[in-house]
């Protein structure tokens, strides 16, 4: 038979020791000492309080792992992940996006692009793809022809409510431009941008101005509006 001998020491300390039957014939028992078999209630207690306290701190981990399972996060790494957050912006980014997206995702356009032949009076074309079709890329096509310079920018660019007139109004560096043409070069240049605009947007006529203001060159005053140009002079 197998005996514990439990006693409780000083300060609340509880001290076990495990003897066979022969040594508790020969020992003595102090009056705070007491032996106990494997099986009695206060061992048996302690036993399934052990067992107990297990299963609650196992229980703990589990459910904290469940936890950052639903956080998105791991606790190894303690990576989450973000929660989307979504805002309606101010009107200008809102409308910025919103052009981009038209951009990204709508069919490219077709636009004639018109620009000086090596017959001097005509003037050739070509059919180009463009994202969008704006002032801006038409621009962007002449310039690849000569017909602007490379510092000529957009202003303002207006139709009106007929549809029937434009006007473009662009930097000083495409009059500049012209200023240095004969008059047979910027009459190729006119004709050229006049065509390509005209043609995009089915007008019949368009005013072009520098920074507001009316177009001089060298050559010419530019006040009236422009026609489209079968053949040049």
């Amino acid at each position: 038979m197998v005996f514990i001998y439990r006693h409780n020491g000083h300060a609340g300390c509880t001290k076990e020791r495990t003897f066979g039957e022969e040594d508790c014939n020969q020992r003595s028992i102090g009056r705070q000492g007491r032996f106990l078999r494997k099986h009695d209630k206060p061992y048996a207690q302690k036993g399934a309080g052990m067992k107990k306290s297990s299963i609650t701190i196992l229980g703990g981990i589990l459910c904290m792992a469940a936890v950052l399972a639903a956080c998105g996060g791991t606790a190894e790494t303690g990576n989450y992940t973000a929660l989307e957050i979504t805002s309606s912006g101010s009107a200008e980014t809102v409308e910025e996006l919103e052009a981009e997206s038209v951009t990204a995702t709508g069919e490219p356009e077709i636009v004639t692009i018109y620009y000086g032949s090596s017959m001097g009076k005509e003037l050739s074309t070509e059919e180009v793809e463009v994202p969008r079709k704006t002032p801006e890329t038409i621009i962007g096509e002449l310039r690849k022809k000569n017909i602007v310079s490379v510092d000529t920018k957009v202003n303002d660019f207006t139709i009106s409510e007929d549809k029937e007139k434009l006007t473009l109004d662009l930097s000083a560096g495409f009059r500049d431009y012209l200023k240095t043409m004969e008059e047979g070069s910027e009459a190729v240049i006119m004709a050229a941008l006049t065509n390509s605009f005209l043609a995009a947007y089915d007008a019949q006529e368009m005013v072009v101005t520098i920074n507001g203001q009316r177009l001089e060159t060298k050559n010419r005053v530019y006040e009236e509006g422009l026609r489209f140009v079968d053949m040049l002079d």
